[in-house]
């Protein structure tokens, strides 16, 4: 970002009518711009100048204009009866699970260190952790976007049936990392809170069979709230919520299969919450045995295709690289490769 003294003055002025002084942030030294938006179209105005100016633009970018979304963090709407809620992407999961618990809803289980993410990071960055039994991936819990491309044209899907629609853009951008442009708000299905919990765990002689019994406890068609297999030593971990009839018809199956291959009920204690994302991958249903780690290592993020193995003494790996549909999408969109670049978080 090569810019006079002058010229990075007007730029800053013009930032100031965009979003407001007190979210405009100069960092001389480092030729970074950080702006905070409270709205799409506050955003498309960034861009616009930005783009005038020659300015790279991204998502925490280190050099020229670094958007920050801390400020779009509100609920558009909530609809109980269909239970949909659309909100802003800068909203924690956080944040947005906490207003719905007291109305007796709920986002879904996710683990606790992905609980601080955005909406907007949860669904263009997903990590193979923020899976369960329960609704799959997290992002399958999206119905719908707001976003902006990256030459600043705005887009939103439709609630509706795809067939009665063409195709459906929103997957183009959910979990595209930000490489085609930036989600701006979602519309979420949600789950009601269950009546009632029970929590279970149950030691098993080998990781085997502590995989072998949450096998058939998915397949017999049992949704735990929560799930968790710990490599040493072998423990199975659930919580099974849903009507006082269900949850408890759900535990006993999971002790009858724990039983049945060698293992034992124990005192129930929730797995120890990772305070950092950990080195995870996901593996096919099966292949998870020759895939879990040696030591540290538990399988969490269930889903019917499969489950992450996590290992909190790694370090977290890198992003993967857009998928090669991505990059070509990317590249017939802006074939100079002239639009700001937008990296996932």
């Amino acid at each position: 970002m090569k810019q006079s003294a002058g010229s990075v003055e007007i730029i800053y002025e013009r930032m100031h009518g965009a979003v407001g002084a007190l979210h405009t942030n100069l960092d001389v030294e480092r030729c970074r711009l950080e702006v905070r938006p409270g709205s799409a179209s506050e955003i498309v105005d960034v861009l616009r100048i930005a783009r005038e100016a020659s300015l790279p633009v991204g998502m925490r970018a280190q050099r020229g204009v670094a958007l920050d979304l801390q400020r779009m963090c509100n609920v558009l709407h909530l609809d109980e009866t269909s239970l949909l809620v659309q909100v802003q992407a800068g909203v924690t999961a956080a944040e947005l699970e906490q207003m719905l618990q007291e109305r007796g809803l709920t986002l879904g289980p996710l683990p606790a260190f992905s609980r601080a993410r955005t909406i907007g990071a949860l669904l263009a960055a997903p990590r193979p952790s923020e899976a369960s039994p329960r609704i799959g991936r997290f992002t399958n819990a999206c119905a719908g976007i707001s976003a902006l491309l990256a030459d600043g044209t705005e887009l939103s899907t439709r609630i509706a049936p795809r067939k009665a629609t063409g195709p459906d853009l929103m997957h183009a951008l959910v979990g595209a990392r930000g490489t085609l442009g930036l989600i701006t708000a979602a519309t979420l299905r949600l789950q009601r809170r269950g009546e009632t919990q029970h929590d279970a765990a149950f030691r098993l002689p080998s990781i085997e069979a502590a995989l072998k019994a949450t096998r058939a406890l998915l397949q017999r068609g049992a949704r735990p709230l929560e799930l968790t297999v710990a490599a040493e030593p072998p423990v199975l971990s659930a919580i099974f919520d849903g009507t006082p009839q269900l949850a408890a018809a759900e535990r006993e199956l999971a002790e009858r299969l724990a039983v049945e291959l060698g293992g034992e009920p124990i005192p129930f204690a929730p797995p120890a919450p990772l305070t950092r994302a950990p080195h995870e991958r996901f593996v096919p249903m099966d292949r998870i045995e020759a895939a879990i780690p040696s030591a540290g290592g538990c399988v969490i993020g269930w889903h019917v295709m499969g489950a992450a193995v996590a290992d909190a003494a790694r370090a977290a790996e890198k992003p993967p690289a857009p998928s090669p549909i991505v990059d070509a999408l990317k590249r017939r969109m802006d074939p100079d490769n002239r639009f700001p670049s937008w990296p996932g978080t």
